[in-house]
């Protein structure tokens, strides 16, 4: 309702009020200071319904999606499916930016650890009749020796736009992440030099092989959303269900160094110095100064999904709960073509 319809119905009760004080005798007399001070407190609240509001979250989420917080296109990718903690503590502002730190700690019947924490700032443009958009950009922080549960992606950036005037509201996403990681193996070996009219000569040595990788990750997301708001228990809650029907576009690349060399023990190396060609023969079969090589792998950009993302919130007051399920179908040739990940976050924003 127009403001200036309120005042003018509240102006016409206040005049009514007026009028009875007048015309009853021996009543208390109206305080018209407190009258108009009500007023004003509620103008003020009826515009602070219209208008963001800045305000704290912390939250605590448990779930198995570890690549993205906000690019549903990496999670897809996941091959483990890893149950993890996620606390979570952020600050929006009502002007539309943001800042979220994640935590990710795993979950196991051995040992419970941090294996990944996050930090992203974001800005999101609400105040459009028309349109919705948004940007955010998310850095990863990981120990190398959790490397196999942690992202492999080190920065991702994701931006949408989402049209609203539709009850059927569809979006555009565009994201994009890189990283890089290295993994590391020691074979114990021997080798075994034939020599002429003498029997054969066993060696002992070390073999260490390095893998260095880097990886792009180039997305597209098309996705249909409905959002449904029904009123709760109480007059303090209600609900928030969001359907939405995604298609994710694609492209990975892959830069490979794979690097191998030979340490030889000490007593390797006396003996190769006092037998020059069974030293000869030894760097022929295994070169000490190591060797590599490199190679790249570049996809295709097509149509590589389908997914099905299901998002309720229960809203409690200042408390939320809000579970999210993802569902995707991989059209590619692929031994596991669906994927399920899930998280279920509660918390508080004040």
């Amino acid at each position: 309702m127009p403001k200036p319809l309120i005042q003018f119905l509240l102006a016409l009760l206040l005049a009514g009020s007026l009028y009875a004080q007048e015309t009853v005798a021996d009543s208390i007399p109206i305080n018209k200071d407190s009258i108009e001070k009500e007023l004003d407190d509620f103008l003020k609240l009826f515009d602070s319904l219209h208008q963001p509001k800045s305000y704290f979250l912390a939250g605590v989420g448990v779930g198995n999606t570890q690549f993205s917080v906000k690019n549903i296109a990496l999670n897809a990718q996941q091959t483990q499916k890893n149950m993890n903690l996620q606390p979570t503590i952020a600050y929006y502002h009502k002007s539309g930016f943001a800042i979220t730190y994640n935590n990710f700690i795993a979950l196991s019947s051995n040992q419970t650890k941090l294996y990944q924490h996050t930090l992203t700032p974001s800005y999101t443009y609400e105040k459009g009749k028309w349109i919705e958009a948004g940007v955010s950009y998310t850095r990863y922080f990981s120990n190398q020796s959790n490397s196999e549960l942690a992202s492999p992606y080190k920065n991702d950036l994701f931006a949408f736009a989402e049209y609203k005037k539709w009850k059927l509201k569809p979006s555009v996403s565009f994201g994009f992440a890189n990283g890089a990681f290295a993994e590391y193996s020691q074979t114990d070996t021997f080798a075994v030099i034939k020599r002429y009219l003498r029997p054969d000569t066993t060696v002992y040595f070390k073999q260490f092989d390095t893998l260095n990788v880097k990886l792009r990750d180039y997305s597209v997301i098309a996705s249909l959303r409905r959002d449904f708001n029904w009123d709760g228990f109480t007059a303090k809650d209600y609900f928030t269900f969001s359907p939405s029907f995604l298609l994710y576009f694609g492209l990975s690349d892959y830069d490979v160094e794979y690097i191998s060399m030979s340490k030889l023990t000490p007593e390797l190396t006396q003996y190769l110095r006092q037998n020059l060609v069974q030293a000869y023969q030894f760097s022929r079969m295994f070169p000490r100064t190591g060797s590599s090589r490199n190679f790249k792998e570049s996809g295709k950009f097509n149509l590589q999904s389908l997914g099905l993302s299901l998002d309720a919130t229960w809203y409690i007051g200042k408390f939320y709960i809000n579970p999210q399920i993802y569902f995707d179908y991989y059209l590619l040739s692929s031994e596991n073509k669906f994927n399920t990940l899930y998280t279920v976050q509660a918390g508080i924003m004040f």
